[in-house]
């Protein structure tokens, strides 16, 4: 049952990749999001490969593949956070406007009010911050302690289930 909901992740992820050619009005985000799909869809199909090497249906060290995976969850956290990092400079640097149109800046139109209007982007960094060590420490190049580890992935899960339950905080275009 595990294979065919992560099956239908990696379909997900090509289908989400060939949405965002449509992303017109920043070539940024586009190229950020379909780079991160694409390597999701890797980190996916080679998912596949050490389950059926841990499962023994095919002969592989699964944990060389699991080592071989963690380069690619790495990569799209990476993609992710650089598009987090996009999207916090367009919130900090784009001009306030006033009523009239003219740019300038606004009493309740400070840095922090402007990153606390897209809270799902917050969300988004503490997702992918909570994951950032993980791939390290799967590829042999850290040792986090098993609570850490733990408490980490737990944060991410935590921040990735909230836009289930509350899907305003979805971030957009994904």
């Amino acid at each position: 049952m595990f294979l065919v909901f992560r099956l239908g992740k990696s379909l997900d992820m090509i289908v989400g990749a060939i949405r965002a050619r449509d992303i017109r009005h920043d070539n940024i985000l586009k190229i950020l999001i379909i780079c991160r799909r694409l390597t999701y869809t890797i980190y996916y199909v080679i998912d596949h490969i050490t389950w059926a090497a841990r499962l023994g249906l095919y002969k592989s060290n699964p944990k060389e593949w699991s080592q071989f995976q963690a380069k690619f969850w790495l990569t799209a956290l990476v993609l992710g956070l650089l598009r987090n990092l996009h999207d916090i400079l367009n919130l900090v640097f784009v001009p306030a406007k006033k009523n009239d149109g003219e740019e300038g800046s606004l009493p309740g139109n400070s840095v922090a009010s402007r990153l606390m209007s897209r809270p799902e982007v917050l969300l988004d960094v503490v997702k992918n911050s909570a994951d950032f060590l993980l791939p390290f420490n799967v590829m042999g190049l850290i040792e986090l302690n098993v609570g850490v580890a733990g408490l980490l992935g737990l944060i991410s899960s935590v921040a990735g289930a909230v836009p289930i339950w509350h899907p305003n905080l979805k971030l957009k275009p994904s």
